[in-house]
C-alpha cells in the first residue's frame, strides 16, 4: 500500500495534459491525433491504449493486490489498436480493485477502438464502363490477400457479386446485372409434393437438389449476367487432390486481366447442407479450367450460386466496391447521399483480425467502449471456408487456425483466451468483419448492456466445441459462469450468412437472458455441440430465459429461433423460459428448435408467433443410435400463433408436451394475459445501460 499515493500523483499529472479531463480518470488516453504523443509523469506517455497498458503493469508492479479500481479513460475519437493483447501481466494478482477502460466519448462521439485503416486520395475514375472513385489500399493494409470490407460514412459497401443459377432466398435486388428477384415458395405440386416454383417468379425454372439430404432446396433462377455454366473436377495425383471447373465458355477478360490467386471466391448457400454457406477462392485459372485455392474440404461443389469479389464485368452499383489485387488500388461507387469529402474523410478498411485480444488476464472491465473495424481472413486461404456449423470449419491439420484435428473454431473481433473475471458493460460492436464480434472462453465473464451491430457474422460466441475443455472432469479446465443480459444484436450475418447471432459451445452454469437478438442470418441463439455423440461432464445447468428473437433464419435453414443440440450432464437441468420468438423465416424446424441428441431441457413460459412455414416447437428424433435423439426434455405453458403446431419425435426417449399446457391462439384473436406478460417482459432493457453509455 506505500506506492498508492505515487498512483494519486501520477494521476494528477495525466490530468493536468489531458484534451478530456475526466473524474476519476487515473489515466487518459487521448485519440490518434488529439495531442498523443503529450508527456505524462516520469517520461511516461498516455499517447495510446499500449502506453496506458504499460503504465498499468507499472502500477500493478508496485501494487500486485489492489483495494480499489485502477480506471483509464479513453477519450472520444479513433484509438488504432495495432498488437493490443492482454495477459497476466496486466492483472491484479488479489484484492477487490480492477482494472476499468473506461470511454468518456458520447454518442455523437465514441472513444472508438479500431483495427482499421482510412483510405484517403480517392480519385474519379471509370471501371467496366461505369462511373467510379479509386484509391490506392493503404501501406498498413497491403500485407492483406484482400480487402474483404469496406465502410464509407457509417455504412458497409457491398463487394461485388455475381450470381449462376441464383438461390431464391437471397436474390432480392433486380438490377441490370444481378438475376432478377425470385421469391421462396413451399406450395405441394403435383410432381413435386414439397416445393414449387411461384408462377410469379418467371425466372425460377425448376429447383437444384440439396447435395446433403438429397431433397429439392431451392429454386433455380436464370442469371442475366451471360455467365457460363461450371462444371466441376477432381483430380488426384497420389494423396494431392486438386478441385476445379470447366467453364461451358472463355472466362470474362477482366477476371484474366486483373487476377490474383485467392481473391475470386465462389459461395454456395445452401446447396451443400441448408445450414452452412462454404466460401472458396480460384488459385489459377488456366484457359476455361479454374483450380481452387485448395480441395474445398475434399468435396466436389457444384455449379457456384455466387461469386463474390470477381474483377466487374458492367459498372458497378451505388454503393458497390471491387478490390483489385494486382495493383492494390480499391474501387468504389458512390451510394446515393454519399460525397467525394465523405471518401476522403471516413472511408475504412479492416486490417486486424483482432482489435483486442485477451490471454490469461483477470479483473479488467471495459465500459462504455466502441469496438470497429475487424475482419476474418479465413475465406482466403489455401483451406477456404467449408463450415460445418455455426462457423466451425474444416481446415487442414497443423494450419494456423485449425486447433481441433480437421477443425477449426472462428474468434471474435474481441477475443477473450482463456481470461475471468472479465465484464464488457454499455460497449458498441459495430463494422464487424469477423465471424463474431466477440468470442470468450474462460470463467466468470458477463457480457451486458451492450450492442451489436452491422456484423459479418454473429454477436458472440461461448466456450468450445472441442473437448479438450469441458469435456474434461478438472472443472478448472471449464468454461463457466458467462452471463449475458441486456444486449442488442441486429443487423447480422452480412457475410458469413449462415453463423447464428450467438453460439455457445460446451458451457456450464451460464445466463443468457434479457437479450434482443435480430436479423440473424442463422438461429438466434444456438447452444450445444456433439449432437448426443459426445458427452462433456462440463455441458450444462444453462439458462436461456426473458430474450426477445426476431427476424432469423434469414439466409440458412434447420435451425430456429433457439436452437439447442448436444448431450447435458444429467447432473444438471436447463431452463427455455419466457421467450418471445417472432417472424422465424425459416421452412420447417421449429421456432424452439430441440436438435439431436439435446437433453435434460426444461422449455416453459414461451411465446412463438408469426412463421406460419415454422413448427412452434420442433423435437428431433433424430438419426441412428437413441442418443442422437432429443431425450427428457419437458415442454409445458406455450402459446403459440400463425405457426405450425409443437411435433415430437422423442416421446419414447423421456421427451413430455403437455398438450394441457400448450395453446394455439388464432389469428386475429389477441393472445391471452400471459402470454402478453411473456412478450412484455422479453429483451433488453435499454435503462440497464449506465448514463454515459453509447445508444444504437
Amino acid at each position: 500500500m506505500a506506492s498508492m499515493p505515487t498512483l494519486l500523483l501520477l494521476s494528477t499529472a495525466v490530468s493536468a495534459v489531458s484534451a478530456v479531463s475526466t473524474a476519476g480518470c487515473h489515466f487518459h488516453v487521448n485519440a490518434a491525433g488529439a495531442g498523443a504523443t503529450t508527456a505524462v509523469g516520469a517520461g511516461r506517455v498516455a499517447g495510446s491504449i499500449l502506453e496506458a497498458q504499460a503504465a498499468v503493469r507499472a502500477v500493478l508492479a508496485r501494487n500486485a493486490t489492489l483495494d480499489r479500481d485502477v480506471v483509464v479513460c479513453l477519450g472520444p475519437g479513433v484509438h488504432q489498436a495495432v498488437a493490443v493483447s492482454f495477459d497476466r501481466r496486466d492483472s491484479p494478482s488479489g484484492g477487490q480493485g480492477r482494472v476499468v477502460w473506461r470511454g468518456v466519448g458520447s454518442k455523437a462521439e465514441p472513444a472508438i477502438v479500431s483495427g482499421g485503416v482510412q483510405v484517403v486520395g480517392w480519385r474519379p475514375t471509370t471501371l467496366a464502363g461505369g462511373p467510379a472513385f479509386a484509391a490506392a489500399v493503404p501501406l498498413a493494409a497491403r500485407q492483406l490477400v484482400a480487402v474483404r470490407q469496406l465502410w464509407v460514412a457509417g455504412s458497409r459497401a457491398n463487394r461485388t457479386a455475381l450470381y449462376t443459377d441464383v438461390n431464391c432466398s437471397i436474390c432480392t435486388t433486380p438490377n441490370a446485372s444481378k438475376a432478377v428477384q425470385c421469391t421462396w415458395s413451399y406450395t405441394p405440386n403435383a410432381t413435386d409434393p414439397q416445393h414449387t416454383c411461384p408462377a410469379s417468379a418467371p425466372h425460377c425454372v425448376g429447383f437444384v437438389n440439396n447435395v446433403k439430404w438429397g431433397h429439392c432446396e431451392r429454386c433455380e433462377c436464370r442469371s442475366e449476367n451471360s455467365l457460363p455454366v461450371f462444371t466441376g473436377w477432381v483430380q488426384r495425383t497420389g494423396r494431392q487432390v486438386a478441385v476445379g471447373y470447366t467453364a461451358s465458355k472463355p472466362v470474362p477478360a477482366a477476371w484474366i486481366k486483373a487476377f490474383k490467386p485467392r481473391t475470386i471466391e465462389f459461395v454456395w448457400p445452401l446447396v451443400i447442407a441448408n445450414w452452412i454457406e462454404p466460401r472458396c477462392t480460384i488459385e489459377s485459372i488456366q484457359g476455361n479450367n479454374l483450380t481452387l485455392a485448395s480441395s474445398c474440404a475434399g468435396g466436389l461443389m457444384p455449379q457456384p450460386v455466387r461469386i463474390e469479389a470477381a474483377p466487374p464485368t458492367a459498372a458497378l452499383q451505388p454503393g458497390e466496391f471491387f478490390h483489385d489485387a494486382s495493383s492494390g488500388t480499391l474501387y468504389y461507387r458512390m451510394a446515393e447521399g454519399q460525397s467525394q469529402a465523405d471518401l476522403e474523410s471516413q472511408a475504412w478498411i479492416a486490417r486486424e483480425e483482432a482489435v483486442v485480444t485477451f490471454n490469461g488476464t483477470a479483473q479488467h472491465s471495459w465500459h462504455n467502449v466502441q469496438f470497429s473495424y475487424s475482419t476474418w481472413m479465413q475465406p482466403n486461404t489455401p483451406d477456404g471456408f467449408v463450415d460445418m456449423q455455426a462457423g466451425v470449419y474444416h481446415c487442414t491439420p497443423g494450419l494456423a487456425g485449425c486447433n481441433m484435428g480437421s477443425l477449426g473454431e472462428p474468434r471474435g473481433s474481441v477475443q477473450v483466451i482463456g481470461g475471468s473475471d472479465l465484464i464488457f458493460s454499455a460497449c458498441k460492436f459495430t463494422h464487424i468483419g469477423s465471424a463474431y464480434a466477440l468470442s470468450i472462453l474462460g470463467k466468470n465473464v458477463t457480457v451486458t448492456g451492450s450492442s451489436f451491430h452491422d456484423l459479418s457474422g454473429g454477436f458472440l460466441k461461448l466456450g468450445s466445441v472441442g473437448g479438450k475443455d469441458n469435456g474434461s472432469p478438472d472443472t478448472a479446465l471449464w468454461n463457466e459462469h458467462f452471463t449475458v443480459t441486456h444486449n442488442t444484436a441486429s443487423n447480422q450475418a452480412i457475410e458469413f450468412g449462415a453463423v447464428p447471432g450467438y453460439f455457445g459451445g460446451f458451457i456450464s452454469h451460464s445466463t443468457i437472458s434479457h437479450n434482443t437478438v435480430s436479423n440473424a442470418g442463422y438461429s438466434g441463439i444456438s447452444q450445444g455441440w456433439g449432437w448426443g455423440g459426445t458427452h462433456a461432464p462440463g455441458y450444462g445447468n444453462i439458462t436461456i430465459s426473458f430474450n426477445r428473437i426476431f427476424n432469423v433464419m434469414t439466409k440458412a435453414r434447420d435451425g430456429g429461433g433457439i436452437y439447442v443440440n448436444g448431450y447435458c450432464n444429467d447432473k444438471y437441468t436447463n431452463v427455455i423460459s419466457n421467450n418471445w420468438v417472432d417472424h422465424d423465416v425459416n421452412v420447417g424446424a421449429g421456432l424452439i428448435y430441440l436438435d439431436n441428441g439435446a437433453s435434460f431441457w426444461h422449455v416453459t413460459q414461451n411465446v412463438v408467433t408469426n412463421s406460419p412455414n415454422t413448427t412452434a416447437v420442433f423435437l428431433t428424433r433424430g438419426t441412428g443410435p437413441a442418443y442422437n435423439s432429443a431425450h427428457n426434455i419437458t415442454v409445458d405453458h406455450l402459446w403459440y400463433q400463425n405457426d405450425e403446431k409443437p411435433a415430437s419425435g422423442c416421446l419414447r426417449y423421456g421427451c413430455v408436451l403437455d398438450q394441457a399446457t400448450v395453446f394455439h391462439i388464432p389469428i386475429g384473436q389477441p393472445l391471452p394475459q400471459p402470454a402478453q406478460a411473456i412478450m412484455a417482459a422479453a429483451g433488453a432493457n435499454p435503462q440497464i445501460r449506465l448514463q454515459d453509455a453509447q445508444d444504437e
